[in-house]
């Protein structure tokens, strides 16, 4: 599994490029932000509890179907053991090709042939470090022909703290 380390002043991040550049690890003057694998092969057993997982789509359909512009699409779900399929999406494990990467920037780039979503994209990602902590960007760019419907999440798993602040912004 490809592994980037970024680093600026009391903050240091790890991001898992074969799990959609999922940042799995994130530290603040040594105390753990997020809850954080034992080893990086624990990524691929549970994807959802470590770090910042991205969820593209981020919740279920029923029967794995959904309707845009007047037409039906199934999502790509493998079979699973009784029945049951993942929650969210097909992206979390999405190997990312690397654009830029430093000691504390990187992003990244993957491009969807419709196996993972019934529709053509590429996703950019973009994880930094800088004096205020961590800061991530998602970029979803349709590379089709027709209107594409998307939603997408994060599964941020925090370390319980008495005061912990996220801010989202545009």
């Amino acid at each position: 599994m490809r592994i980037s380390v970024l680093k600026n002043g009391k903050w240091e991040a790890k991001i898992a490029w074969d799990n959609a550049m999922n940042v799995f690890y994130l530290t603040c003057d040594g105390e753990h932000i997020l809850r954080t694998p034992d080893e990086t092969e624990m990524l691929g057993k549970n994807a959802f509890v470590y770090g910042t997982p991205l969820l593209f789509p981020p919740g279920r359909t029923a029967n794995d179907r959904f309707s845009f512009n007047g037409k039906e699409y199934v999502l790509p779900y493998p079979p699973k053991e009784g029945g049951r399929h993942n929650l969210h999406g097909l992206m979390y494990n999405a190997p990312m090709k690397v654009l830029e990467e430093s000691s504390t920037r990187a992003a990244g780039e993957f491009i969807s042939d419709e196996t993972r979503y019934p529709f053509p994209f590429k996703l950019t990602i973009t994880a930094e470090l800088d004096g205020n902590g961590l800061a991530q960007s998602f970029a979803v760019t349709n590379i089709g022909d027709a209107d594409m419907p998307f939603a997408l999440g994060l599964h941020t798993t925090f370390v319980e703290r008495d005061c912990v602040t996220v801010s989202a912004g545009a």
